[in-house]
């Protein structure tokens, strides 16, 4: 009969504990910005959200855009808009931007009204709307 390890209890019992509002959230605004960016432009330009490093601030996910190609092209390039960093219980999101420190958002409304910011910025509209024009 094999032992019970003290280590798997230990963690189990830690898992177990009720933390505070999910990192849910924060992932469904980073998503619905993924897919703005991808309806205004009509599908020309892809977005994804792809998982980062696991860091001291949270969970990084970064928002990739790639032009869409009129064939789909699996060797396009893909770009990082920014990155948003996470944490376990969702709140403060940290989001990191070309030329801006470090943004904590404490709370949903205030990460939607950094991101619409950030859409502003006319390096990021010029980024998006070079990766609209292709062959």
């Amino acid at each position: 009969m094999m032992e019970k390890n003290m280590f798997a209890d230990v963690l189990s019992k830690e898992l177990k504990k009720t933390q505070g509002p999910s990192s849910q959230e924060a992932l469904r605004i980073l998503q619905d910005f993924c897919e703005g960016v991808e309806s205004s432009t009509d599908r020309k330009v892809l977005c994804r959200l792809e998982r980062g490093y696991l860091v001291n601030d949270g969970q990084e996910w970064r928002p990739m855009i790639q032009a869409s190609g009129c064939n789909e092209r699996s060797d396009e390039p893909s770009y990082v808009l920014l990155r948003a960093y996470v944490p376990a219980d969702g709140w403060p999101v940290k989001l990191s931007t070309y030329d801006a420190p470090m943004e904590p958002c404490e709370n949903a409304e205030k990460l939607r009204d950094a991101l619409q910011e950030f859409l502003k910025g006319p390096s990021v509209v010029e980024q998006i709307r070079y990766l609209m024009t292709g062959p």
